[in-house]
């Protein structure tokens, strides 16, 4: 099953599939709202950087937060965006919508970083 071209990933991905905080999260949200994705997983570690967002992006895009590979995998893969969501909240992650995502402390573009070795 391919990934929808609505949905982007960022964060960086250990070895033992662990998903860490990254830097530059408002830049690479606001880069995938430009190039029209709806849902964007991120770091759980980055909630608190989705204050820095404007009210707009926020309320176009869907956040859903993830520690493993796993949940990340749920939520690309899965056919049904909805039974996706569900599984992976099961499995841990969580979605913020635009409520939450206002009231909490808070790409497909890849950070160059991301790409050596």
């Amino acid at each position: 099953t391919p990934v929808s071209d609505e949905i982007g990933m960022t964060g960086e991905l250990t070895l033992t599939g662990q998903v860490l905080a990254i830097g530059g999260l408002r830049e690479k949200v606001l880069a995938a709202q430009r190039a029209g994705l709806k849902r964007v997983v991120l770091p759980r570690e980055n909630e608190s950087d989705l204050e820095d967002l404007p009210a707009e992006t926020k309320r176009e895009l869907e956040f859903i937060l993830v520690d493993s590979i796993e949940q990340v995998l749920e939520v690309a893969f899965d056919p049904s965006a909805e039974e996706t969501q569900a599984e992976a909240t099961q499995a841990g992650a969580t979605q913020l919508s635009e409520p939450a995502a206002a009231a909490a402390t808070g790409s497909s573009d890849l950070d160059p970083r991301q790409l050596r070795d």
